[in-house]
Order: C-alpha cells, then sequence, then structure tokens
C-alpha cells in the first residue's frame, strides 16, 4: 500500500503512464490475490513497485524502512519479476498494454538511476530476445550478405 501512495505522489506527478483510478483497483486486486493475478498485473505491479523504491530513495531516503529489507535486494527482486513474467507472457510475440506500461515504468524509473540505465536496457532485450525464441541461426545466413554490402557498397543506386 506505502509503494503504490509513492508511487501516486512521486513518480506519477512526472510520468503520466497509468489511468490511476482503473489501475488502483488493478494494483490492489494484485495485492489482495497475488496467486489469482494475470502475469500482465503482475509485471505491472514489479514495475510500479520498483518506481516506487526508486523515488522513495532518492526523495525521502527511507524506502529502507518501509520495505524492512535493503533497497538493493528489493530492486533486484522487482526487477526479476519484471523481467520473468515479460519473459514468461512471451513479450514480443504478444504485447499487452499492462506490460508496454509496465516497461515504460521500468525504463523511466532508471532515468533517476543513469549508470544503472543502460544496463537495465542491456538486461530487458536479453530477456525480450529470449522471450521471443529469437533463434540466433537466422543471422548466419544475412551476414554475408551485410558483409559484402560494407564492403562493396550497396548492391543498387539510388
Amino acid at each position: 500500500m506505502q509503494l503504490w501512495r509513492a508511487y501516486v505522489d512521486y513518480v506519477d506527478l512526472n510520468a503520466k503512464i497509468l489511468h490511476l483510478p482503473t489501475d488502483e483497483v488493478t494494483i490492489f486486486t494484485v495485492m489482495d490475490k497475488p496467486d489469482k493475478a494475470s502475469y500482465d498485473n503482475l509485471g505491472l505491479s514489479f514495475a510500479i513497485y520498483f518506481a516506487a523504491v526508486v523515488a522513495l530513495d532518492s526523495n525521502e531516503g527511507n524506502a529502507a524502512a518501509i520495505l524492512g529489507e535493503d533497497v538493493a535486494a528489493s530492486l533486484q527482486n522487482f526487477k526479476l519479476g519484471l523481467e520473468q513474467t515479460l519473459a514468461h507472457t512471451h513479450f514480443l510475440e504478444n504485447p499487452t498494454i499492462p506490460l508496454l506500461q509496465a516497461l515504460t515504468i521500468y525504463l523511466v524509473s532508471g532515468l533517476q538511476m543513469p549508470s544503472r540505465l543502460l544496463w537495465q536496457a542491456n538486461k530487458l532485450d536479453t530477456v525480450c530476445i529470449t522471450s521471443a525464441h529469437f533463434q540466433p541461426r537466422c543471422l548466419d545466413a544475412e551476414w554475408p550478405r551485410h558483409q559484402s554490402c560494407a564492403i562493396d557498397g550497396p548492391p543498387y543506386r539510388w
């Protein structure tokens, strides 16, 4: 409950990504029955919790008191939860509004932590590629053609 309040007070003021009356019901439902929540709503919850912890840590510095554990450990857990929901739902094949909102919230909250933003984006790329069942072998056939274009120039004239 306190993390939702922190999200509304600190994050939503700067980045209007959610419709608060609608999504508040969703988040409270996930808090009440996380085992019955959809993966989309779980991902959104993890992103909101992640952003709230980042905001609390930078604004009030009392995130550890609210969480009852180390801030870095909480951020890691929320990040891992979001990554797992993105992978489990095959986000690139089946994007949904809640997961797009979750990804946006996650990346926006990373702007408050510039040293970690690139690392977060790279990790999410890996998760998304894994969720899409990306087969690197498809590049094997294309690579020689791209390599010859780079050496010889384009195969056609403009």
